[in-house]
């Protein structure tokens, strides 16, 4: 009688609904945030695309607004892009295919974002950030994506440090600058406020040719991207329960701090703190007030929490939205574009703030309505994450047989098993190397499995499974 083979590949944990919970309510708050852009014939504000203020209703939408929506979101939008990321990464390497292939499906899948985001920008809205996550995906992926958690640590409080800094230094200057004025975007006015179609697409387009690399790759998406990396290596949403007290803690430092940076800028907008420089708060909402995103994501993945055990209807079609987050993100675009546009209905130039919120909020509801439908019915993805899906699989496969080596991430690996770039995982070490204390040779077909890459091969697997290194060490 033979002893039984060691655990190679973990099962698959249970599904979580904290992080498809999270992405169902942030896109609540992207349509809310989004209307706003659609607003015309109407002065200016001198905050984000809001437009001047007029009866108190509205003064009390956009305070609101400014201050725990708008700058906050789409941080939350670019940490769970983030996250999805190594969820993406892990869950197929488990199911069996090479680090290659893998890499591969995420390039293509962020160069096929990058192509709805451009049709969505041309076509529809002005502010799309598909092609900035997809280009931050790409470049900063490249780059940071596959280093130890412990660089990416040092990499979020070193710029992170001193970009509050910086900004900190830019609210003192425009204290001391007193009163002055700004121009207000017109960028509403020029795109939804339109009557041609083809010229509010030409202003698109130059927007977004302007924007779209600069967002992506600015100070904020990137350190988003890497705090989100950090999170998902040690499933901080999926496994909420076990993180309890880290995800509380992430929610009390974060979002109060970003909150109270809206708020000043809430007080501008609306009138009430007219004695300072209106770009005073600027740098500072744009180095502090990200950091809600992952706040609200803490936040979200507590309130999941809740609903383990249970799972109310609500939470349940809630969550069908996130899971089709990509088409119902567009779908708010499909509706809101001809009707609040003055190519389309051009509603826009008669709906004030606190009424275009409740538009936004029911097209939000019908994509609610639709997600579920489709949740009920079987249907797992919607018709662009079906189309997103082709792009991004090619010809590789799906799934493919379960490895015969255990499957560490890039991540994982000890830094005492790091070799020559120009060594071969499975051959024996140049006669140069010095092995590191406790090192030795792989087992066989650990480097087929592997596929060469740049790092040698882990110890041999012993006959128990072996628990894998904490990544957030």
């Amino acid at each position: 009688m033979t002893d039984a083979p060691p655990t190679i590949c973990p099962a698959r944990p249970p599904r979580s609904l904290a992080p498809d919970l999270a992405r169902g309510l942030m896109l609540l708050f992207i349509a809310l945030a989004n209307v706003a852009w659609y607003l015309y014939d109407r002065p200016g504000g001198i905050i984000g695309a809001h437009p001047e203020p007029g009866s108190v209703p509205d003064k009390v939408a956009q305070a609101l607004m400014i201050t725990f929506v708008d700058g906050r979101i789409f941080p939350l939008f670019a940490f769970l892009f983030g996250y999805g990321m190594v969820q993406f990464y892990t869950s197929r390497r488990r199911q069996g295919l090479s680090d290659k292939d893998v890499r591969t499906m995420l390039a293509r899948r962020h160069w096929a974002m990058f192509g709805l985001g451009a049709a969505h920008a041309i076509l529809l809205f002005v502010g799309d950030v598909l092609t900035s996550y997809a280009i931050a995906g790409l470049v900063v992926g490249a780059i940071f994506f596959r280093h130890r958690t412990g660089v990416l640590k040092w990499w979020l409080i070193i710029p992170g440090s001193l970009g509050a800094l910086v900004a900190g230094l830019v609210v003192v200057i425009g204290i001391l600058a007193g009163p002055g004025t700004m121009e207000p975007l017109d960028i509403a006015q020029s795109t939804a406020g339109e009557p041609s179609y083809v010229a509010s697409m030409r202003t698109r387009t130059v927007i977004w040719a302007e924007t779209a690399a600069v967002a992506g790759l600015f100070f904020t998406i990137p350190l988003l991207l890497l705090a989100s990396w950090v999170a998902a290596r040690v499933r901080l949403l999926e496994d909420a329960a076990q993180h309890r007290r880290r995800l509380v803690t992430i929610a009390v430092l974060t979002l109060p701090i970003s909150w109270a940076a809206g708020a000043a800028q809430a007080l501008q907008q609306i009138g009430v703190l007219t004695s300072i420089a209106p770009w005073t708060f600027t740098a500072w909402e744009m180095f502090v007030g990200p950091i809600a995103g992952p706040g609200y994501a803490a936040l979200f993945a507590l309130l999941a929490t809740r609903y383990t055990d249970r799972r109310p209807a609500w939470v349940l079609a809630v969550s069908a939205v996130g899971q089709r987050s990509l088409s119902c993100y567009l779908w708010q675009s499909i509706i809101m574009a001809p009707v609040l546009s003055a190519w389309g209905l051009g509603l826009g130039g008669r709906l004030t703030t606190w009424s275009s919120l409740l538009f936004a909020a029911a097209v939000w509801l019908v994509s609610v309505v639709i997600a579920d439908q489709l949740r009920r019915h079987g249907n797992r993805r919607g018709p662009f994450e079906l189309l997103l899906r082709r792009l991004t699989y090619g010809g590789i496969p799906a799934r493919a047989q379960p490895v015969t080596a255990p499957v560490l991430m890039p991540w994982e690996m000890p830094a005492g098993w790091m070799l020559p770039p120009a060594h071969a995982p499975g051959a024996p070490p140049p006669p140069s190397w010095t092995p590191p204390q406790g090192w030795a040779p792989p087992p066989p077909g650990w480097a087929a499995a592997h596929e060469a890459t740049s790092v040698s091969a882990p110890p041999a697997a012993p006959a128990t499974p072996v628990r894998p290194r904490d990544p957030a060490r």
